[in-house]
């Protein structure tokens, strides 16, 4: 029963470390770093998936062995999901800051501008 809990703990820490570490990469200037998580979940979903249909093959085709093959494949790509929603939201907030930036900027080229107009007059 111990070991139980601590791997339900230990999965829970990984979760969490992968999903701060999904927000980091999601930020980063390269958007496709953002991209390697999601990309290696999905990955292993298909793996998973096509090792269930290897297994299953052996016995006859049926549309059970369609769902016990559909059905992983489908629960592991939930982190896929979740940690593309995280990159999304990332790239969205990472493109507000610099719209934001550029803004700023242009702000007080305009203000310097018409200070040294008004200066000048």
């Amino acid at each position: 029963m111990e070991l139980t809990y601590i791997l339900i703990i230990a999965v829970a820490v990984l979760c969490v470390v992968l999903f701060i570490l999904q927000m980091f990469l999601s930020r980063k200037d390269s958007s496709m770093s953002g991209l390697l998580l999601p990309f290696i979940m999905f990955c292993i979903s298909i793996v998973a998936a096509l090792g269930l249909a290897v297994y299953y093959s052996l016995s006859e085709f049926s549309a059970e062995m369609v769902l016990k093959v559909i059905l992983p494949f489908l629960v592991l790509n939930v982190p896929t999901v979740i940690l593309i929603a995280i990159y999304r939201s990332g790239r969205r907030k990472k493109h507000l800051k610099e719209l934001e930036d550029k803004l700023h900027k242009s702000e007080k080229a305009q203000f310097a501008t018409g200070y040294s107009e008004q200066k000048q007059e």
